[in-house]
């Protein structure tokens, strides 16, 4: 089996891995066959890019790790699958897009600390106090002058 690292992506093919679809029911997340009109993938390996008909060189735009949305209907008809070994050792399912056919990158999903935002928001709330009475001394000093 190939690995990640063997693939040289031409033109402007990607190789991505679909993300599993997950629909929440309440406060359930159920995986499976969900019907929707895009999927998503994220982008292992990209090439280089085409030449349009006019001879100038198209770059791709798209880089590894990205999180890409394209038509569901474009999946059924991609059909080059492969299967690669990544780094890790796991096995994944790819396939291969051309990058026009790919609608969006999608926005990151952060994994945000909870406490780390409270420090710094009580960070900002002390801040915002050390200006507030600089303003007050400046306009106590103000007044005493005018």
């Amino acid at each position: 089996m190939s690995t990640l690292e063997d693939v040289q992506v031409k033109s402007d093919y990607v190789l991505a891995t679909l993300i599993p679809e997950e629909e929440k029911v309440g406060s359930l997340y159920v995986t499976g066959p969900v019907e929707r009109s895009t999927k998503r993938a994220v982008v292992v390996a990209v090439g280089p890019g085409y030449h349009s008909s006019q001879g100038k060189f198209v770059p791709t735009t798209l880089l590894p790790n990205d999180e890409i949305i394209f038509p569901a209907s474009i999946h059924g008809q991609i059909g080059a699958g492969i299967n690669l070994t990544g780094s890790d050792r796991e096995s994944y399912a790819c396939f291969f897009i051309r990058e026009r056919d790919v609608l969006a990158k999608s926005s990151i999903e952060l994994d945000i600390d909870i406490d780390e935002v409270a420090e710094i928001e009580d960070e900002v709330d002390e801040i915002e106090e050390k200006i507030d009475e600089e303003i007050s001394i400046i306009e106590q000093h103000e007044k005493h002058e005018g």
